[in-house]
């Protein structure tokens, strides 16, 4: 089933801990049945709704939790939920001995099996986190930025193109072009990234 804005989404949340002006809550949210994901959300300590961002990488949540910028938007008031959707199998290592597709194949072939794409999986799950996200009382649900880090970035604009509610997108070190990528030769990662128009 594709993921539409507004779906209601299960989710658990406890408190993980305290920072000089916000909180981290850890959230594991339930994209399908059976099938849920860990994120962390910085809560600011002032009341009312703030600006939302949506922050997909493949760092560990701790380290980007503890990033600069992270810590600088929940100190100015920003609702941030750090978050990895599936198969994002964290920073790919620097020499993959494994096929010549990388630590992506197996993800792969199991979306390809069910009649998906690995993007699409993970686009489902970034509008589903938008749901919750969107969902929660201190949320602004006119101020969503997504920002997507590497390979998250083309995630990220699948997804702010299928869901109206994100109303700015920032994309960071993401594939410029599928064009650029196949002109540059077949790299061990290139299918984390992909979808089917290549």
């Amino acid at each position: 089933m594709v993921a539409q804005p507004g779906d209601a989404v299960a989710a658990k949340v406890a408190e993980k801990q305290k920072a000089e002006g916000y909180r981290v809550d850890t959230v594991t949210l339930e994209v399908q049945p059976g099938f849920a994901l860990d994120m962390l959300i910085a809560v600011p300590e002032q009341t009312g709704p703030r600006p939302v961002v949506l922050w997909m990488d493949a760092a560990p949540h701790e380290r980007t939790a503890a990033s600069a910028d992270f810590v600088r938007l929940a100190k100015s008031g920003h609702l941030i939920m750090a978050f990895q959707p599936r198969s994002v199998l964290g920073e790919p290592p620097p020499n993959p001995n494994q096929l010549s597709l990388g630590h992506y194949m197996q993800p792969l072939i199991r979306s390809i099996a069910v009649g998906k794409t690995i993007i699409g999986l993970r686009t489902d799950d970034t509008i589903r986190a938008l749901n919750y996200i969107v969902s929660r009382p201190d949320a602004d649900a006119s101020q969503i930025t997504v920002y997507g880090k590497g390979a998250q970035g083309l995630v990220a604009l699948h997804a702010a193109a299928l869901d109206s509610r994100v109303s700015r997108l920032v994309i960071d070190g993401a594939l410029v072009s599928y064009r650029m990528a196949l002109n540059a030769g077949l790299h061990k990662t290139f299918l984390k990234s992909s979808s089917p128009a290549c």
